[in-house]
């Protein structure tokens, strides 16, 4: 629903350097190559796969040399009844090493869940910034549209009063409203300028290298049905966002519970007596003494953290059905009220200024009341503009809300 206004909005006159349009769909490209925020999250995917390759590293043997009954007095002058023991010991660990491994997978694995958020949500932003600048492009031309149909107000109206037929309080009025209508030209074109910084931006461009964005807001959406669109909200990133942390927590929990268990060391080696010119097998074996589990708190907090994170994840399905019921009511609002004002409103309204303009120059209608009809147009173009708006800004944030990954529709 997103490319349903992909299509170009006018031809390019001018020379390519001095008119270049974008679209939609290079937008997004650009954003998904060189968004600044998607960089960094490219880093703290490097971080955490560096942090898993750590975990997987074994640990490092220790080696232990031990000298007795040397350099002493007596019978154990010297080193004729020296006693050398060598010996290589190693931490029987390799369960709670598994668990840092697990915990350091369930790091790295939300790390790419996170990136993978991180360009739904800057190509959902992209798109949103692209409509805003094709709205003002629109509220462009109709200022445009309105400034000149002030131009021909104030030809009708000085006419007549040449003529002697209307007062010169008529002709000071349409006078004051084309300087109106001009400054409201220049204050949308300022605000143009800004919406193009915003939009390259996404990019890393502080100056953009388009004049225009290519689309057309009149081509309204055509929304799926609710129930359909209600059975993806599993999708959305939040739920991915929770499930992963879940995973990091399960993973702490049974690290926790390996710590709680003693562990094992092991050493062995030689040990050479001199006095008898002989050598022995040495085998250590140390374990810790455990009357309490000294790691039970951790644990117990790890069983509230799951439990937390699970009622997390009920509360925000609660919240997002209730945004997309929200949002799907208000998008098919929008949808009515752009086909009634452009169906029904808009042309009755142009009738109507048509007519009443012919009246006025007949001296049947009075300024006021051209005026009117004048104001009640441009009024009914503008609500137009904004509702198609609303439309496709509402299907933007129900893509994002049923989880519909923007990327994919993007060939890189």
């Amino acid at each position: 629903m997103l490319f349903c206004f992909a299509s170009i909005l006018h031809a390019n006159t001018e020379s390519e350097i001095d008119n270049t349009g974008i679209t939609l769909n290079q937008a997004l490209i650009n954003t998904l190559k060189q968004n600044p925020e998607l960089t960094a999250f490219g880093y703290q995917i490097q971080i955490q796969e560096s942090l898993l390759t750590q975990a997987k590293l074994p640990q490092n043997l220790s080696l232990s040399v031990e000298l007795e009954n040397g350099l002493g007095t007596g019978d154990f002058t010297g080193l004729d009844r020296l006693e050398t023991t060598i010996s290589i010991g190693w931490l029987l660990n390799r369960e709670e090493r598994s668990q840092r491994v697990n915990i350091a997978e369930a790091n790295y694995n939300n790390s790419l869940g996170e990136g993978q958020i991180a360009r739904i949500d800057a190509a959902a932003e992209t798109a949103r910034r692209f409509l805003i600048c094709l709205a003002d492009q629109n509220r462009l031309l109709a200022a445009q549209d309105a400034l000149e149909l002030a131009k021909q107000t104030v030809n009708a109206v000085e006419g007549r009063v040449k003529a002697s037929r209307a007062p010169k309080a008529e002709l000071a009025r349409a006078q004051a409203t084309l300087a109106i209508k001009q400054l409201e030209l220049g204050d949308i074109q300022h605000e143009l300028e800004n919406s193009y910084t915003r939009l390259s931006s996404q990019w890393g461009e502080v100056k953009p290298a388009f004049n225009y964005v290519m689309g057309d807001l009149s081509s309204l959406p055509n929304p799926e049905p609710f129930e359909m669109l209600e059975s993806r909200i599993k999708k959305n990133p939040e739920f991915a966002r929770i499930l992963s942390k879940e995973r990091i927590t399960q993973a702490e929990l049974n690290h926790a519970k390996t710590l709680s268990k003693p562990q094992w060391k092991v050493s062995a080696g030689v040990r050479r007596f001199e006095e008898q010119n002989d050598q022995a097998l040495l085998l250590d074996f140390s374990f810790p003494l455990q009357f309490r589990n000294r790691n039970q708190g951790n644990i117990a907090a790890k069983y509230a953290q799951i439990e937390k994170l699970n009622s997390e994840s009920k509360a925000i399905e609660v919240q997002l059905n209730t945004a997309l019921f929200v949002l799907y009511q208000e998008l098919q609002h929008s949808i009515h009220r752009a086909t009634t004002l452009k169906d029904a409103v808009i042309p009755a309204i142009t009738v109507a200024s048509n007519h009443s303009k012919q009246a006025y120059q007949r001296g049947r209608y009075s300024f006021f009341e051209w005026q009117t009809v004048q104001s009640d147009l441009l009024a009914s173009k503008k609500e137009l503009l904004e509702a198609m708006v609303d439309a496709h800004l509402y299907v933007i944030e129900i893509e994002r809300i049923t989880g519909v990954d923007l990327t994919q529709s993007v060939k890189l």
